[in-house]
C-alpha cells in the first residue's frame, strides 16, 4: 500500500468508556476504546483495568489489558506483556477481558471486605460494560 492510501484510510472511534471502580472493590478504572475502518471493521482496540494502588511500578498502573497497538494482538498483566495467540474476535476478547477483571477485583476485594461480607461475581457477566459499538456495526 502507498504513503497516499495510507493517509487517506479513516479510523472512526466506536467504544470510549471508562469506569471507575469503588475503593471498596480496590479502586482504579476500566478504560475501553476500539476504533474501526471505513469498511466497520475493527482494526485498533485497547482493554485495560488500571490500578495503580495494586500496581504502580511502571507500564502505566496496566494491572491487565488487551491491545493490538503495535499491530499484534498482546496483553499485559502487571508489567509483563505477552502474546495473545488464539485471539478470534473482538467480541470474544471482550469477555475474556471482563471475565479476568472480575476474578482480579473480587481477589482484591476479598483481602479488603470484613469476613461477614460476601464477593459478588456481578463483574464478569458478559456485556456489563456495554462495551461494543452501539451503532450497528457487526461488532
Amino acid at each position: 500500500m502507498d504513503d497516499k492510501r495510507k493517509a487517506e484510510i479513516k479510523f472512526k472511534k466506536v467504544v470510549s468508556e471508562q469506569f471507575p471502580i469503588n475503593s471498596k472493590r480496590g479502586g482504579g478504572i476500566i478504560k475501553i476504546d476500539a476504533w474501526e475502518n471505513e469498511n466497520e471493521e475493527m482494526i485498533k482496540y485497547s482493554l485495560a483495568y488500571i490500578n495503580r494502588l495494586i500496581y504502580s511500578y511502571g507500564d502505566n498502573g496496566r494491572v491487565i489489558e488487551y491491545d493490538n497497538t503495535h499491530n499484534f494482538h498482546h496483553k499485559h498483566y502487571f508489567g509483563e506483556i505477552s502474546v495473545v495467540d488464539d485471539f478470534v474476535n473482538y467480541e470474544e476478547l471482550v469477555e475474556c477481558f471482563e471475565h479476568e477483571i472480575s476474578d482480579e477485583i473480587n481477589s482484591i476485594t476479598f483481602f479488603m471486605l470484613p469476613a461477614s461480607k460476601s464477593v459478588s461475581g456481578r463483574c464478569g457477566r458478559p456485556g456489563q460494560f456495554g462495551v461494543l459499538p452501539r451503532n450497528g456495526s457487526k461488532y
